[in-house]
């Protein structure tokens, strides 16, 4: 098992993050210049609601997996269920990992456009809001991808809705 913030697991979601958004960010920029670029990245970018919701999604879907590991189960039925339940909560929490990947491939790809098409107008002091989140995204889709695949490399394979 990897450690959990190694050059290899950053530099992974880095490429993950960058290659998700910035071919059709830059095309958008590219080709069609500011119009479509705005537009899409108001569509990438969800709202805070949304991830707010993603964020209690996960949290539910690591409670789950800590229940469900940890915690004696007396009973077949209850476990079964128990196990189903987590495999639903643990896609949920995939999903989340790649909402959370595009929002920051978006902050990065915009904050890389920026200065590869308007570097005089690129100042670092005003953009440490940015450069913060970005980080910060990063940090968090490499945690995120760590306790996946750390669930995922506990989980046996399990088929939905058969009577095993």
């Amino acid at each position: 098992m990897r450690p959990l913030l190694s050059r290899t697991s950053i530099f992974r979601e880095l490429l993950v993050v960058l290659i998700i958004t910035f071919p059709p960010l830059f095309y958008a920029l590219y080709a069609f210049e500011d119009e479509l670029l705005t537009k899409m990245v108001a569509s990438f970018i969800p709202q805070i609601e949304f991830l707010g919701y993603a964020a209690f999604l996960n949290l539910l879907a690591l409670s789950s997996t800590v229940l469900n590991r940890w915690f004696y189960t007396p009973n077949d039925n209850i476990k079964g269920m128990m196990q189903k339940v987590d495999d639903v909560l643990f896609v949920a929490g995939e999903t989340s990992l790649g909402l959370i990947r595009v929002l920051t491939g978006t902050l990065i790809s915009i904050l890389v456009l920026w200065l590869i098409y308007e570097p005089a107008t690129f100042k670092l002091e005003e953009q440490y809001f940015f450069i913060i989140a970005a980080i910060s995204g990063v940090i968090d889709c490499v945690a995120l991808a760590y306790i996946l695949e750390r669930q995922n490399q506990q989980r046996k394979p399990r088929r939905f809705f058969t009577s095993s």
